[in-house]
């Protein structure tokens, strides 16, 4: 399966600390684009699976990027992140009237430009249904088993609470009981996409742990977590 790409518009010196712990802490590709009069052509070249830009961009501003990227029919469906030159309530609008999936404010960090980014493309994004859950996980990690706690599921991934030793692109078994209802044991292996702990950048809305892409799901194991989630 090809790494996710991600397409950041702005700042090239104020980027290149956030791409850099982006490409450390996750298993994708970041292109950087400095000048915003290149943003569509370059999006419509490596097609990318969110796309963040800096209002104040050089050449063609972010607002008009964003509202250029909406109208084209090839990238409309690509989430796009604005950051906004200002925090102040009428620019906060502007940014938001432009079609864009969300706006956030300076200071900039890799852990909040994760987060939303992880909010647009799983849990909240038209790709993915992901529900929260307190499910026992034992997996096979660095050929040592271990135990975690699923924090969400989704058909293509999960996020596991666990305090221990792991790292982007190590490869993990699951397996997994999803309640009661559904007794058999749910049986899949997957990579590690992205960390969430000190120093990587922290989410706070989730405990320490690391989100998972399935790479083998067997037809059964889908049916169950589909099935699932629909009952939820």
């Amino acid at each position: 399966m090809e790494n996710m790409v991600l397409l950041l518009a702005g700042s090239i010196e104020e980027f290149r600390g956030i791409a850099r712990e982006i490409r450390e802490n996750c298993v994708c590709e970041v292109i950087l684009v400095a000048d915003g009069s290149q943003v569509v052509q370059e999006a419509l070249e490596c097609k990318p699976r969110l796309i963040c830009l800096d209002q104040d961009l050089a050449g063609l501003d972010g607002v008009t990027c964003c509202e250029m990227l909406k109208r084209t029919e090839l990238l409309e469906g690509i989430p796009v992140i604005l950051i906004a030159a200002t925090a102040h309530l009428d620019n906060l609008n502007h940014c938001k009237s432009t079609g864009s999936d969300a706006v956030l404010t300076r200071p900039l960090n890799y852990a909040q430009l994760l987060g939303i980014g992880q909010t647009l493309l799983t849990g909240g994004d038209r790709r993915e249904v992901r529900i929260h859950c307190r499910i026992t996980v034992e997996f096979r990690l660095n050929h040592l088993h271990q135990y975690g706690t699923c924090w969400n599921l989704g058909v293509h991934g999960m996020y596991i609470a666990y305090d221990g030793p792991v790292s982007v692109g190590d490869m993990v078994e699951m397996g997994f009981v999803v309640s009661d209802i559904y007794p058999s044991v749910v049986e899949v292996c997957g990579r590690v996409v992205w960390i969430n702990k000190t120093p990587q950048g922290v989410r706070e809305d989730l405990p320490e742990g690391f989100g998972v892409e399935f790479t083998v799901i067997p037809e059964d194991a889908q049916s169950i977590i589909r099935r699932f989630i629909a009952e939820i």
